[in-house]
């Protein structure tokens, strides 16, 4: 097997047992760098013995894998990562072995330093030799194991766990340092790519989190980049055009707490819009997120008005909400007729961008000198003279802590999580992607965001989409960003205290899609009201049934709940029921709420007896529609309204008027391509149930009256 090496930060050393740092010091100036120094004479450690996976963003992204041994971190380089998918061997290369202390350090390595770049701690626990029963073992296990070029381990960590092993690429030809790191086939051994579990284990962090807060503290600095005189823009010839650029990463503003000095900067509002770049290839447009998200389908009259401009050229720029009208508010020209713009100096691309017609819904940002003059709270400060490079940079300034007569302003505006994988078919027939999904999420944010917030959410992961059932993940301990707020909530079932997400903005919301969820399942509380529902559930559950009578037995219980004055709403589940709801805002416990649904039920089911059930085993109610009362209990879940639900066609728990539910009516006709129109037509349907409440006590002494009428 031929490998090349070059691409690593840690360059590969002779195979050896010696637990040596020579190496380590050898390459490293600690007096540049936050990296541990290695000056300590290497110690036996104690008790159990500790594993790191950190994700090093060098001159290519990997990860570097590092077990305890005899005082130090053996560590090999993985460049695709590390997998729990069994018989999918991942390259490793041996490298320096590294100080302990190494394995608690996350944070930038300074450019000009030996492997500069953004370190996560993405993983870390203990581990222990298989065949081994205490560290003492172990290591004289592993020891051996090295020499000889196999060693075998169990994890037990955040994201990685079970049976592991590595062993030596012994292949004529193979260079010394080959290694191959496999995932044993047990309990552990999946095939959720795990890479997307892409926060650190130690502070919640992303890479571009690690690296914008260390930019921001001064605990690494960017390079001053050469800058150029305005240069003049001239047609090219055919021979010297330059290839137009595709897949642009965006460039970044560093936040600063001051305005900047001087006279050489164009002052910018910050719109509260999606990033987005603008490929035209004569009349081939490419329109897309600083994610790479494909907008060509959600925004058609701005890829309409980009394709009669009948040139070549490369936008960046912010699609934002004109009255109801989308628009694409340009600020930068990185490509034009030929020539490559990006390093050309700012205030020339903008010479040349407002050279160019532009017709709406096609806007040229407004620029100013004076930051006073920017009648927005947010604005960034672009150095004029600043060429366009990809990622954070000091030439572009966002401005935050002051106010707008000083030319000051505060950062309201918060980026949004980086989504991985986008273009993942999560639905294989209709081809929706992970990054539909996201964008479908962000674009009703507002209206879904108040039914999750302060519920505890119960995950159901599903990162390969309709490929599988995924899995369910309640206990979110050790797992999120900071940011994230949680809530402990004691589990009498599992007798431990678990720490469920709360939902409370878009952020936390993109972040559980890029978990790979796809439906939301609050609770039916509030973390301040745990063992008080905010409303009665009836969930309407077919076995079959033809979806016109899952209508006639909603209509009925609607028109009983009418009958005792309790205010009642109806949704479809987004599969092939309806729920029902019953607003109380937590003035009931669930067990009141739970008996007066009961008693409602079964006068229902006395009514339709050969049509309902209200049998809880599935095999004594086939073919009938089950009128299931017993969601009204603690830790119960509902999918949210307006929630994409795990099914063909990818249709939305959608509310309803009650003139809706009626024959014809189908969960089919909800779906993640038109409940965004529908919520601008009719709005949250659902919002009562945020405000409105029913006398529960009177209501079921109402309702018992219907029984023996």
């Amino acid at each position: 097997m031929a490998l090349s090496l070059c691409v690593f930060t840690e360059m590969p050393i002779q195979e050896k047992t010696s637990m040596s740092l020579k190496e380590y010091r050898r390459k490293r100036q600690f007096h540049r760098t936050p990296e541990p120094d290695s000056s300590e004479k290497i110690k036996p450690g104690k008790g159990q013995l500790s594993f790191v996976v950190q994700k090093h963003d060098a001159s290519r992204t990997h990860y570097d894998f590092r077990l305890e041994i005899g005082g130090a971190l053996v560590s090999w380089a993985v460049p695709k990562g590390p997998t729990l998918t069994s018989q999918n061997p991942r390259l490793a290369v041996k490298v320096e072995d590294h100080p302990l202390k190494y394995g608690k350090f996350e944070g930038v390595i300074p450019p000009g330093n030996y492997g500069a770049g953004t370190v996560m701690i993405w993983d870390s626990g203990h581990y222990i030799e298989r065949s081994s029963k205490g560290r003492k073992d172990s290591e004289k296990a592993l020891k051996e194991g090295l020499e000889k070029g196999h060693i075998t381990f169990i994890l037990f960590g955040e994201k990685l766990k079970g049976e592991f092993a590595l062993v030596k690429i012994k292949k004529k030809g193979a260079p010394d340092n080959g290694w191959l790191l496999l995932k044993k086939h047990d309990a552990e051994a999946s095939r959720i790519d795990i890479l997307e579990e892409d926060h650190s284990v130690a502070s919640g962090r992303s890479m571009e989190e690690i690296t914008s807060e260390a930019v921001a503290k001064g605990q690494v600095w960017i390079p001053k980049r050469k800058t150029t005189q305005p240069k003049a823009i001239v047609p090219s010839s055919r021979a010297a055009r330059d290839v137009l650029p595709r897949k642009i990463k965006v460039m970044q503003p560093v936040t600063s707490a001051k305005i900047p000095s001087g006279g050489d900067y164009f002052f910018e509002a910050v719109e509260k819009g999606l990033r987005a770049i603008a490929e035209i290839d004569s009349t081939n447009i490419r329109l897309y997120s600083r994610m790479f998200l494909p907008f060509e389908k959600k925004y058609g009259p701005i890829v309409q008005a980009l394709r009669s401009l009948e040139t070549t050229a490369v936008f960046d720029g912010e699609i934002v909400k004109k009255g109801k009208t989308d628009v694409y508010l340009i600020s930068d020209l990185l490509y034009y007729k030929g020539q490559d713009l990006r390093n050309v100096s700012l205030k020339t691309r903008r010479k040349q961008l407002e050279s160019i017609s532009f017709q709406k819904p096609l806007v040229v940002s407004e620029l100013s000198t004076d930051p006073a003059k920017i009648a927005s709270p947010d604005i960034i400060a672009k150095a004029q003279n600043s060429t366009y490079v990809s990622g954070l940079s000091k030439e572009w300034l966002r401005l935050k802590n002051a106010v707008s007569q000083s030319g000051e302003t505060s950062v309201l505006k918060k980026e949004l999580p980086a989504l991985t994988h986008p273009s993942k078919i999560f639905w294989p027939k209709e081809g929706y992607t992970k990054g539909d999904l996201a964008r479908y999420y962000e674009s009703i944010a507002d209206f879904l965001i108040p039914h999750l917030k302060d519920r505890p959410q119960s995950l159901h992961r599903q990162p390969n989409g309709l490929k599988d059932e995924g899995f369910f993940h309640k206990d979110m301990t050790g797992y999120l960003p900071k940011r994230i707020r949680t809530v402990k909530v004691f589990s009498e079932s599992a007798k431990k205290t678990v720490n469920y997400l709360l939902c409370q903005d878009v952020w936390t919301l993109l972040y559980l899609v890029n978990l790979g969820c796809i439906e939301l399942n609050p609770w039916l509380s509030r973390e301040k009201t745990l063992e008080n529902p905010d409303y009665v559930v009836i969930d309407l559950d077919p076995d079959g049934n033809d979806f016109k009578d899952v209508v006639k037995v909603a209509l009925e219980v609607h028109r009983m709940l009418d009958k005792i004055g309790a205010k009642n709403y109806c949704k479809t589940s987004g599969a092939s029921g309806l729920h029902l709801c019953i607003p109380t805002q937590g003035k009931y416990d669930f067990e009141t709420g739970r008996l007066f649904a009961e008693e409602l039920c079964r006068q229902v089911h006395a009514k339709f007896p050969e049509l309902t059930s209200v049998e809880r085993n599935p095999a004594k109610r086939k073919g009938k529609i089950y009128l299931d009362f017993l969601q009204n209990r603690r830790g119960q879940t509902l999918a949210a309204p307006y929630c994409v639900r795990p099914k063909p066609k990818a249709t939305v728990s959608t509310p309803l008027k009650w003139s809706e539910v009626k024959p014809g009516l189908s969960p089919l006709q909800f779906t993640i391509e038109n409940t965004e129109k529908r919520l601008k037509r009719v709005g949250d349907l659902w919002a009562p149930l945020l405000s409105e409440t029913v006398n529960l006590e009177k209501c079921m002494k109402q309702l018992l009256k219907l029984r023996h009428s």
